[in-house]
């Protein structure tokens, strides 16, 4: 498989085509691909794919690419495809120190009680024991409620680390995840 390069506009690959991709260009366009087995990073594109200028892509040749294409893509050099390998980790490495760094400044949902199991449930069913199993219904209930909360408010931080607009507004996080709070 030998590296392209999209050298101008958008170049597109059809359905059934092998292709080699980088992980965040494979994320993008989960939806439109099946990893091939035993591979890491080669795909069989399930539907048409679009590719803008700049990108890499690994190709079996430039059979799979329309004539009318070919003059847009050009095999890539290794320094390219070094570079877009160095880039794309850069690219996830901030991305995930983003990430964390949202989610230790945010301050954690208080947890409820969570150890209410279906069986806990379905035995105060079985006794008879209404008061015991709303009880335990409405605990699993709540921890569910804050589970959601966290994974929200996990996403709002991360906005808000990604948008120098949300910070221009929002002096803090906390002023921020407040505000989407009361905005519901």
């Amino acid at each position: 498989m030998k590296a392209y390069k999209i050298v101008s506009g958008v170049v597109q690959v059809g359905a059934g085509v092998q292709i080699g991709l980088g992980r965040s260009q494979a994320e993008a366009r989960a939806h439109k691909l099946k990893p091939v087995e035993g591979s890491t990073g080669v795909y069989i594109a399930t539907a048409v794919l679009d590719f803008r200028a700049g990108e890499i892509v690994g190709l079996e040749g430039t059979a799979d690419i329309g004539k009318a294409q070919l003059d847009q893509i050009a095999e890539a050099t290794p320094e390219e495809v070094r570079a877009a390998i160095e880039a794309a980790r850069k690219a996830d490495a901030a991305q995930q120190a983003a990430k964390d760094a949202a989610r230790a400044r945010i301050k954690p949902v208080p947890e409820a009680k969570a150890g209410v199991s279906r069986e806990d449930l379905r035995k105060a069913e079985r006794r008879g024991d209404e008061a015991g199993y709303k009880r335990g219904f409405e605990e699993g209930k709540a921890a569910g409620i804050a589970e959601a909360r966290a994974e929200r408010e996990s996403e709002w931080a991360s906005l808000y680390e990604n948008s120098a607009d949300l910070k221009a507004e929002f002096a803090t996080l906390e002023a921020y995840v407040e505000a989407r709070r009361k905005a519901g």
